[in-house]
């Protein structure tokens, strides 16, 4: 085969009938892109179908809770929980989330929410911060539930 894709590679269902959801939302996708990018006289789309595994997914959801970005961004997270929770004033507080999406960004991550269409699109620096300092208060929270889970199995005894 000189081109394609070879069949035997095609997501079938079980019926037989190949599976498009992801080519029509792909389609519809670059629709998009083109029409904004033609719009716009010289702008660009910056959303993406497909983020990077260094990109930061701001969406709740176990499936993107476990998304390779995101794990790293929570150890990034606890990493500075003792700094954020140390520090003295709202500026400092500031100071600290905003390393953290330097970081993010300095190691070719971006901090993506979704936009109204579904597209994952880079956030704003005020919704990154907002959504930066929420995430150290539910890294906290995770890290006291996770005390308490291992000094509640260290003193369980079983009654026979």
């Amino acid at each position: 085969m000189s081109y394609g894709i070879p069949s035997d590679q095609l997501p079938i269902k079980s019926s037989g009938v190949i599976k498009i959801q992801n080519q029509k939302r792909w389609i519809a996708f670059r629709e998009t892109k083109d029409q904004v990018d033609q719009d716009d006289g010289g702008g660009s789309f910056e959303g993406t179908f497909c983020p990077s595994s260094n990109d930061v997914l701001a969406i709740g959801g176990m499936h993107f809770y476990k998304f390779p970005g995101n794990c790293r961004y929570r150890e990034l997270l606890e990493s500075h929980l003792e700094e954020y929770d140390n520090a003295n004033c709202v500026q400092d507080k500031i100071r600290i989330t905003n390393e953290i999406l330097s970081y993010i960004e300095s190691s070719g991550g971006r901090f993506l929410v979704r936009d109204k269409q579904g597209w994952w699109i880079p956030a704003n620096d005020e919704t990154s911060r907002i959504k930066v300092s929420n995430a150290f208060r539910d890294v906290r929270k995770s890290l006291r539930a996770r005390e308490k889970r291992k000094h509640l199995g260290t003193n369980f005894v079983f009654d026979r």
